[in-house]
């Protein structure tokens, strides 16, 4: 069973669920937003809950519950879920049961095909879009020492990923030369699950290899 957490104000609602197995879900709402966050990060696993959330996120635009019903379902069932897959099972479940609405549909998109990365500029920003091979699109902008992104399908887990890296080495990097790191990270990369990895691992194309790598 999972440890619970919760915090309903007007406003802001929040929850944080600790799994037997040492996983940790979170999910922040807010006016501005929402952010859902899922420790240890591991690529399947961040496309199974953000997945998930996002068809969430969709059946509460069209109406089908709010965020104090789906409160009443996540609380539950994160108690008695041992594991993060077991939780979004179970919670499928519920809400498919309770709403008639299936949080597990895949999100298909137009195919491309290849991977395509543009760097530019916008006012005092540097940006960095990238289009890839699945469909779906990201886009980064530096200014200063401050990190702006968005993603399309908005998949909340797995841009909160990319810009917490790209703040990190934002440290270490200047924008330029940070930016060019991730652009020749991303071409090679059919989907973000991909470009998250290359970043992880220090990469750079094998035509362009330098022992320094993307790591300080």
């Amino acid at each position: 069973m999972a440890k619970f957490s919760k915090t309903i104000q007007h406003d802001y609602m929040r929850f944080k669920a600790t799994f037997a197995d040492g996983g940790v879900l979170s999910a922040n709402y807010s006016r501005g937003g929402d952010t859902i966050g899922y420790d240890p990060y591991d690529p399947e696993t961040a496309r199974l809950v953000s997945n998930a959330f996002l068809n969430i996120k969709r059946a509460q635009r069209e109406g089908k519950f709010n965020l104090g019903q789906l409160f009443e379902l996540v609380e539950p069932t994160a108690k008695n879920s041992d594991n993060i897959e077991s939780f979004v099972s179970s919670l499928t479940k519920a809400v498919r049961d309770t709403y008639d609405v299936d949080i597990s549909m895949e999100i298909t998109l137009p195919q491309r095909s290849a991977t395509t990365v543009t760097v530019g500029k916008k006012g005092r920003s540097l940006t960095l879009d990238v289009k890839f091979e699945n469909g779906e699109d990201f886009s980064l902008s530096l200014a200063g020492r401050s990190v702006g992104y968005n993603m399309q399908p908005p998949h909340s887990l797995l841009m909160s990923k990319v810009s917490g890296m790209a703040l990190g080495l934002l440290s270490v990097h200047q924008p330029t030369d940070l930016l060019a790191r991730l652009k020749e990270a991303a071409e090679d990369a059919p989907d973000i699950e991909t470009w998250i990895e290359n970043i992880q691992n220090g990469y750079r194309p094998a035509s362009k290899a330098e022992p320094s790598g993307m790591k300080p």
